[in-house]
C-alpha cells in the first residue's frame, strides 16, 4: 500500500497539490477538489489561478507531478486501461503510437483502424513491381485511391484487387 505523497501542481505550485494517488487539494481551501469526468470519462478537476479556470486531467497532473518525462512524450497511459486509476503506479508516459499499441493489445481498439501509420507493401501485378510505404495512406494514394482504401480493405480482410496487391509489415 502506498503512502500518499503530495507535490504542487505545475503552474499552479500557490494553490494546489496533487497527490501519487491521483487526490487533488486546493491550499486556498484546504480541501480535497472534487473530482468531475470529462467526455472520453476521465477524471478531472477544474484549476483556477488569477479569475481564469481550467479544466485538467488528473492523471496528467499526476504524471507532470511525480514522473520525470526524459523522452519528453506527449501522452499519459494507463497501464491497466482503467481511466480512473490515477495512482503513479498505474501511469507512465507514452507517445501517441505507444498508446495506440496498447490499446490494441489491451482490446481497447480495433487493429485495422489503427493500421494507417504502419508500413505496407504493394505489389503491381501488371509491372510485376513490389512499392513499400510508411503507412497505408501513403499505399492507398500510390494506387490512386482515398487515403482510408487499404485500412478499410484490410479491415475486411482484403488484400488484393485487379491490379495490386498488399500486405502490412
Amino acid at each position: 500500500m502506498l503512502m500518499e505523497n503530495w507535490k504542487p501542481v505545475k503552474n499552479y505550485e500557490q494553490y494546489y497539490l496533487v497527490s501519487n494517488l491521483g487526490n487533488v487539494l486546493s491550499l486556498y481551501r484546504n480541501k480535497l477538489m472534487k473530482k468531475n469526468y470529462d467526455i472520453n470519462n476521465y477524471p478531472t478537476v477544474g484549476l483556477t489561478k488569477n479569475g481564469s479556470s481550467k479544466t485538467m486531467r488528473i492523471h496528467r497532473l499526476v504524471a507532470t507531478a511525480f514522473i520525470p518525462n526524459i523522452e519528453n512524450k506527449k501522452t499519459v497511459n494507463h497501464i491497466d486501461c482503467h481511466k480512473t486509476n490515477n495512482n503513479v503506479e498505474n501511469l507512465e508516459w507514452a507517445t501517441y503510437k505507444e498508446q495506440i499499441h496498447h490499446a490494441i493489445k489491451n482490446g481497447l481498439r480495433d487493429n485495422a483502424y489503427y493500421k494507417t501509420s504502419f508500413r505496407c507493401e504493394v505489389y503491381d501485378k501488371n509491372k510485376n513491381q513490389y512499392y513499400f510505404f510508411d503507412s497505408l495512406s501513403k499505399g492507398s494514394c500510390f494506387i490512386k485511391r482515398g487515403k482510408q482504401y487499404l485500412c478499410r480493405k484490410i479491415k475486411n480482410n482484403i488484400y488484393e484487387d485487379r491490379q495490386y496487391k498488399w500486405r502490412l509489415l
